[in-house]
């Protein structure tokens, strides 16, 4: 994205700044509220419902995540010729396909453990986000050390999750561990995607249009940063209710 960002500093570079990271919360939270208005529906429909059976189904979830993976690759990759309008599609895409994945919360945890989740992960989330955005630090080598970190979690996990399947052993304490090396990780991504996006407005982004892109692309960001917060620190707090 860096890339086809305009070097042009804006006049008013205080208001410039303080308005973009408005607009990405204001998508991250819309996407928030996206994720978790289609989750609570499909469960709604357990354990007999037509939606709630087409999402619990193990190929759907599959599906769900893999068809994640190739709209951000394609957001990506196709940022410069992409118009706004096809960014924000994309993004409550990626929002509804999130909710499927995340259904089953609603019937796995309680309603207060899921909204206290909700509350900590938030006040977490803001937290080092503000960190990410005053600091004076530079939190690049960061965003270079907690990507090699988030490989070994993923490799930790589906190590896990193939110890699980073949032997039946269940190591809960592997569990706890991963959640939360996870909430760590991510946590650190806040401060440093924070950051990263304040500098690209401090940069100027040029046009309308790209202004536009960048704010959907950085709420995608911060937005995944949340969301697995979430899941890690709701895995600590719930366990295997």
């Amino acid at each position: 994205m860096d890339n086809v960002l305009a070097r042009t500093r804006p006049a008013d570079t205080t208001a410039y700044v303080a308005s973009f990271m408005r607009r990405v919360y204001n998508w991250m939270g819309l996407g928030l509220l996206v994720t978790a208005g289609v989750a609570f529906a499909i469960s709604q429909g357990y354990p007999s419902g037509a939606l709630w059976k087409f999402a619990a189904d193990p190929f759907v979830h599959f599906g769900a995540f893999v068809a994640m993976i190739v709209i951000m690759l394609v957001m990506g990759r196709r940022f410069e010729a992409m118009q706004p309008s096809t960014a924000t599609t994309l993004f409550f895409a990626i929002a509804v396909l999130m909710g499927i994945s995340l259904s089953a919360i609603f019937i796995r945890y309680t309603g207060t453990k899921i909204f206290g989740t909700f509350l900590v992960t938030g006040a977490m989330f803001g937290a080092m986000s503000a960190y990410g955005y005053f600091t004076r630090r530079d939190l690049s080598a960061w965003g270079k050390f907690l990507m090699m970190a988030l490989v070994g979690l993923i490799l930790a996990m589906v190590f896990n999750l193939l110890m699980g399947a073949f032997t039946g052993a269940k190591v809960t304490w592997l569990n706890y561990v991963i959640s939360i090396i996870g909430v760590v990780i991510f946590a650190g991504l806040t401060a440093h995607d924070t950051q990263r996006l304040k500098e690209m407005a401090l940069e100027g982004l040029g046009d309308a249009a790209t202004a536009h892109k960048a704010s959907i692309f950085g709420a995608l960001n911060l937005y995944l940063d949340f969301v697995n917060m979430f899941m890690f620190l709701l895995y600590l707090f719930g366990g295997d209710d």
